[in-house]
Formats: structure tokens, sequence, C-alpha cells
């Protein structure tokens, strides 16, 4: 190679070394190009987890944002940060917002007006909830007050001056069947018109429901509304033999009204040589008609449908008309087994209103009914408040209730035993001012407690004198709906018992200013025999009742529930 060749190569080498483009300088391969931008990048999510709850996107659009700039959008303010590249923001029609990646990431925080509003909302809401409070504690005042009980309902339900008037006490029932618990409150008041009824509005769980009813404004737009929270411990009912089922008398006691007393074959009530296998239908009893399900038994319209008694045909031959159904969900068999023809009568609905008689029902062999549990306790509040037509509430009577499906004990009974259940009613939080100890803000609600008691019944010998015919205990374990803090919240209470085993003279101290007061009445009486076979009266199987009490910090009205756990000493 001559020496002109050689410095040719030389001094492109030199060049392309000086322009980067034969090596990176270490020796390895040729530097890479910087990307071109992405021509049509994917929107990438704003995140706006940062916002205070509620506050909205604007209406839907996209923005280009100048870097140390910003954009405000409905309640949201969006900045692009100051020295890089504009921010294209898009909000979207669902409440989301993107960016695009070629753009500046922008920042996000709620507009100073959005939050100056949300404050002032704010306020207004506390100082709203502090009015409403207030006269929620007057209302638990009141009914701490009274010296007899106005049931649930109120006072004075229709208004006419005349309280606690029969006609005028709502009425509770409690069923459950496989498919759950019904509670339903009726007002006698509205059964002819056109008022609204109660309805459930939830399911809080554990026995535990609340049912309202609201009432149509008035001239002066104030809408009134009821409502009522029922704590029962009905348990499932529970598959028994068709003829072990149990019904309940009004006075409490037992029947078996499933009992089989007639044979199939003949109808007949069994001798001596006869086991009985049916069971007589009683016409007469608009209860048992309701039990009675058969697909031989419809009609399109009202009806009074005829089955044989017998095939005169065949006069060798009991031919009586039988078909399949069901009584009292049992599985079984209809037989027409009188001296005459049967009939079923339906009225346009397709009831059954009337059966004649001769008819009987022979379960099959295994065949169930439900067994409901008729021994519950049952306990709550009615309140009733009062919204006007600038949205201020104000609750105007709270009234605490409890029952049970058990008899009142009555027999004098002797020993300890220990009582637990549950506790629901209403409350009022308070906080108060450092400067004047006012109250500063408050707010109310409804609440759970637990419940824990010992009664010493009669005359114990391990039990002091003055302790017979007495009961003390505590109410704790304060769940607030609010969710404020209760950790400070305890009731002691203690009564004296009477001879009928009603509650006398009960306190309820809660480290407020005054003691509140304890009532209820022992349901379920329980006895067993000794070992000489006398009857001995047993503690009752369950205490059912209504308190109140002061804090330092609030009020609370309420109704407890609680069965007995164990007896310590007969």
């Amino acid at each position: 190679m001559d020496m002109k060749r050689f410095f040719l190569y030389a001094i492109v080498i030199a060049a392309l070394a000086l322009a980067g483009c034969g090596s990176d300088g270490n020796g390895g391969m040729p530097a890479m190009p910087d990307p071109a931008p992405d021509p049509d990048p994917m929107p990438t999510a704003i995140d706006l987890s940062s916002l205070t709850a509620g506050m909205m996107l604007g209406a839907a659009g996209a923005q280009t944002i100048q870097p140390g700039m910003t954009y405000e959008s409905g309640d949201v303010m969006f900045t692009c940060p100051a020295g890089g590249s504009a921010c294209m923001v898009t909000v979207n029609a669902n409440g989301t917002a993107t960016y695009d990646a070629n753009g500046g990431t922008p920042m996000v925080a709620n507009t100073q007006d959005a939050i100056d509003a949300k404050n002032t909302a704010d306020a207004a809401a506390v100082a709203a909830a502090t009015k409403a409070a207030g006269t929620k504690m007057t209302a638990i005042m009141t009914e701490a007050a009274q010296t007899a009980d106005s049931n649930l309902g109120g006072s004075d339900p229709d208004g006419d001056g005349s309280p606690n008037e029969a006609d005028e006490i709502y009425t509770l029932t409690i069923a459950r069947d496989r498919d759950g618990t019904k509670v339903t409150i009726a007002d006698p008041g509205n059964a002819a018109d056109e008022d609204p009824k109660f309805m459930q509005a939830m399911d809080l769980g554990d026995g535990l429901t609340m049912h309202t009813r609201t009432m149509e404004a008035d001239d002066d737009g104030n809408v009134v509304e009821e409502v009522v929270m029922v704590k029962t411990d009905i348990e499932a009912p529970t598959a028994v033999a068709f003829d072990k089922w149990e019904g309940r008398a009004s006075d409490g006691t037992k029947t078996m009204p499933q009992m089989l007393t007639v044979v199939k074959d003949d109808g007949l009530v069994p001798d001596d040589g006869e086991t009985a296998d049916a069971l007589t239908v009683d016409q007469t009893s608009a209860g048992v008609l309701a039990l009675v399900k058969s697909s031989s038994f419809t009609s399109g319209t009202g009806a009074v449908l005829t089955f044989d008694m017998d095939d005169t045909n065949t006069p060798d031959m009991d031919e009586a008309y039988e078909t399949a159904g069901t009584y009292n969900g049992a599985m079984g068999t209809y037989r027409c087994a009188g001296t005459a023809d049967c009939t079923v009568t339906l009225d346009t609905m397709g009831m059954i209103t009337d059966m004649s008689a001769g008819w009987i029902f022979v379960p099959d062999e295994g065949a169930t009914s439900d067994q409901p549990d008729y021994d519950y306790l049952h306990y709550g509040f009615w309140l009733k408040n009062t919204t006007d037509e600038d949205g201020v509430l104000t609750y105007n009577e709270v009234q605490t209730f409890a029952g049970s499906s058990l008899l009142p004990a009555t027999q004098a009974v002797t020993g300890t035993a220990k009582y637990e259940g549950d506790a629901v009613g209403v409350y009022v939080r308070e906080i108060y001012k450092t400067t004047d100890g006012k109250v500063d803000t408050a707010t109310s609600g409804h609440f759970t407690a637990d419940v824990n008691l010992t009664a010493n019944f009669g005359t114990p010998t391990s039990i002091a004198a003055d302790d017979h015919n007495t009961i003390t205990g505590t109410i704790s374990n304060f769940v607030l709906s609010g969710g404020e803090d209760a950790s400070g919240w305890g009731v002691n209470v203690e009564a004296g018992i009477t001879g009928t085993n009603v509650l006398e003279n009960g306190t309820a101290k809660g480290g407020g200013a005054g003691d509140g007061s304890f009532t209820g009445t022992f349901h379920g009486p329980d006895s067993m025999e000794d070992d000489q076979g006398t009857e001995v009266q047993l503690p009752p199987e369950a205490l059912v009742g209504e308190f109140n009490a002061d804090f330092s910090n609030g009020a609370v009205a309420g109704a407890y529930g609680a069965r007995k756990q164990m007896m310590m000493e007969q």
C-alpha cells in the first residue's frame, strides 16, 4: 500500500471515531440511537386515591397543561410539573382520568374551593347532628322519667290526648321458618286506611332487625318517621315425627294436635285390637284448613269440589276417594272416610275456606312436621322523629320494650342463678368544651351490649340475709352504631325481686350525674323432682326488661333479654 492511500484510510478512521459511529469508546459495539416517541401510546391511569372521598371530576374531555401550570376539573386540580414537558390529561365520563405518557406526569389534589365547601358542609353536618342528638337526649330523659311503660308505639299514637289506650298499642309478632325470621309490627290504628305500613329496613344479623315507616309530608313539609329495632333469640324450627308435633295454647300449655286417633280403613276410633294411623281433619278450624295442601284441592275460581265417599257400583269393595297431599308440611294421603261424600270449598283466590266432615289424613311412614320454637325472648326500642322542610331532624319520642313467648314466672323459688344475654337501645354521646364544660359536639344512634346478672331467690344458706331476693350485675361492652369509642361505658345494675318474680326498686349506675332505672320480669317457670319425688320450683328460665343510664359523656335507654346459664345453689 502506498503512503498516499495509507494516509487516506487513517483520515477516514479518525473521522469515524470523532463522529462516534465506529465505537462506544470502550471497544464495544456501536452506540444505538435514542428511541423515537411512541406515536400512539396507551393512556396511563391517573391515581385519584389521594383525593377526599366524594370529590368529583368535571365534564369529560382532554386538556393540555403547560409545565408549571394547573387545570381544575370539578373538585380536582391537576398540576403539570415545571421544567418538563406539557401534561396531556383526559377526563373520562366514567369518573376516571388518564394522561399521555409522551408528556409530563400530572399531580392531583382537591381544589381549595372544594376543600372549603367540604369543610363548611362537614361543620354544618356536625352542628345538625349535635342539635338532633340534643333532642334525642331529651327523649331519653323523658322515657327514663316515666312511671308507667308506654309500650311499643309511644305514649299517645293517635294524638287524641288519651295515652296508653289498648287499641293504640302496636302489635309485634315473630315467626321463624326454614327461610328465616319474620318480624311484623302493625299499628291497629291504620288497619282500615291507607297509612303506610312498617317495612323491614335491614337485617343486622344475630336476630336484630330494623323496621321503619315514613308518613307523607304534612302541609308544612314535615315528614314523620317511626323506627323499630327488635332483637329476638327465636331459633329455627326442627323436624319432628308427625304425631309428636306440639302446639301451644294461649295459657302456655303444650298440646298434641297431630296425635293419630282414627283407623284409616274405616275412619273410626280404634278399639282394643286396632292401631290408630290417621288424623281427623278439623274442618271447623281456620288454622287447620291453612295446613291442608293437595293438588286435588285446587280450582281456577271459587268452587265446591265433591269427592266420593264410596263407589256404589262395587258394594263389596271400599273405594273411598284418596289423594296425595301434605298436612302441616308432612307428606301423606287425604281420604274421604265419612258416611257421605266429602267436599272442599275454595274462594276465588283458590284458598280452602271449608271442608266437610269425614276427611282424614294418613301421614306417610317417617313423615315429619317442622316444630316451631315457642320459647323465645324479644326486646328493643321504638322511636319517632320529624324532618322539617329544611332537613332539620328532631327526635320526638323514644320507648323501650321487652317481652317473651314464655309465661311470666309467678311461683316463689329459692336458689341462686346466673343469667346472660344482650341489650339493644339508643344512645347519645357528647364531647364537651374545655372552656365552660358545655356540649361542643354530640352524636347519637343505636347500641348493642352484653348483660351478665346474678339472681338470689328465696333464702340460699350461703347468701347474706340482706342479699336474699336481689339481683345484681352489669351491662357492658357497648358497641355504638356510629363507631364512637364507648370503652368507658359500663352500667352496674341492682334490684329487688318480689314474690311474683318482678324486679322492684331497680337502679342502673353508669357513672353519670344520677342513677338510671332497671326493670324486668322473669319468665319460663322451671321445676324438678327431688329425691323424695316432691316437685321443687327452680329459678326461672329467662329475664327480660328495660333500663336507662347516664355516663360522664352520654346516656342510653335500652331493653335486654337474658337466659339462665347455671344454678349455683338450690
